[in-house]
């Protein structure tokens, strides 16, 4: 979508961090945006903000992404205001605290899994139909993370969760190739937002709820959500798939991708790669 002026954009966890930043990066390209968020005023005060700042229409939307009934409402509520999307950033996600697999609970896992994978699912149900409808074109942009491509000890729920968006992007792109929809997947690497603090907000077990000075220190020194905003925005404008920031994680996606390529068989036979031709799909085409 190389034209963003005048287009209505819908960005979930709007109210903070990386989601705020999208906010700011879309209206500065001529946007009209929906802030959505559970934090109804934290979407006012950044709606406010980008009206007053890059002097465009937006509005603030009250969304809880676990509920499909708040989607089909936060939906109708913008469209109401706006008549169509065009942008859809399903950003919205919790960080799922830190802790080995066998430490955690169900509980944690459902409050992961509900926000960052069904939550986003249950957003594309309802908007990939609308933005399809209106016949002008769109984007969406799914935001996973770098956990949603390779793993590290402790953070198992939320790489889960995490791999799960990568799968959702990665689908969409496939599926909507060659239609006026286009698909980018987001995966940020360590990132100076609220998302880990907001475990004692919504993580049953209040896992590692981020508070000690270490973690706070840690996350002041990393990327300025700013940055990662202005990426997204020239990434929609530029109709890329994979927005991936951080080249410093570069070695261990290698890591992971040589690792998994070292350890396949044999080749198979001719027959055999003839039989897995309904797989033979690609990515750069």
């Amino acid at each position: 979508m190389s034209r963003i002026a005048g287009r209505t954009a819908l960005v979930t966890g709007g109210a903070s961090g990386i989601g705020e930043a999208i906010v700011a990066g879309l209206a500065a390209a001529g946007a009209r945006i929906a802030v959505a968020d559970v934090d109804l005023a934290g979407a006012e005060r950044v709606a406010a903000q980008v009206r007053a700042e890059a002097r465009v229409e937006a509005i603030a939307v009250k969304l809880d992404v676990r509920d499909p009934a708040e989607w089909t409402r936060a939906a109708d509520e913008v469209e109401q205001a706006f008549g169509k999307i065009h942008i859809f950033c399903c950003n919205a996600g919790i960080s799922g605290g830190r802790g080995k697999i066998e430490e955690r609970s169900l509980d944690d896992l459902d409050m992961a899994w509900s926000v960052n994978a069904r939550g986003m699912y249950v957003g594309v149900k309802e908007l990939l139909p609308r933005i399809r409808a209106h016949g002008e074109g769109g984007h969406i942009v799914i935001t996973a993370s770098m956990m949603g491509l390779f793993v590290t000890p402790g953070v198992g729920i939320y790489t889960m969760s995490k791999y799960a968006a990568t799968a959702l992007g990665e689908s969409l792109y496939l599926e909507l190739k060659g239609t006026d929809i286009n698909v980018s997947l987001l995966c940020p690497g360590v990132v100076n937002t609220q998302l880990t603090s907001n475990n004692q907000k919504f993580m049953p077990s209040q896992h590692n709820n981020a508070s000690s000075a270490a973690i706070k220190a840690f996350l002041a020194a990393s990327a300025d959500p700013a940055d990662i905003g202005r990426f997204v925005t020239k990434g929609i404008e530029e109709n890329r798939f994979y927005l991936i920031t951080h080249p410093e994680y570069r070695g261990l996606i290698k890591e992971r991708f040589d690792m998994i390529l070292d350890s396949i068989g044999d080749p198979a036979s001719p027959d055999k790669v003839d039989d897995l031709g309904f797989y033979a799909v690609t990515y750069r085409s």
